[in-house]
């Protein structure tokens, strides 16, 4: 694990999104997650699930510097 990347506890859900935060540096770094679930609490539900294989992908993601157009991290939802 990168020590310069940790992850907050805060998640958020809005219209078949989660969106999870990594502390970069100091600077809060939105990880995005589309979910076909529509259900806030299924969506929050699957992300507990698997919140640790998503902090990897996105620690990957990071280290790669693979951002979005607004510096965000996009992941693919697990099954």
């Amino acid at each position: 694990m990168n020590q310069a990347i940790q992850f907050v506890d805060r998640v958020e859900y809005e219209n078949g999104v989660i969106t999870f935060y990594a502390m970069v540096n100091g600077l809060l770094l939105p990880c995005i997650i589309e979910l076909k679930v529509k259900e806030r609490s299924d969506a929050l539900a699957h992300f507990a699930e698997h919140r640790f294989d998503y902090e990897e992908l996105a620690e990957q993601q990071i280290e790669e510097e693979a951002f979005g157009e607004e510096g965000e991290v996009q992941i693919k939802a697990l099954a």
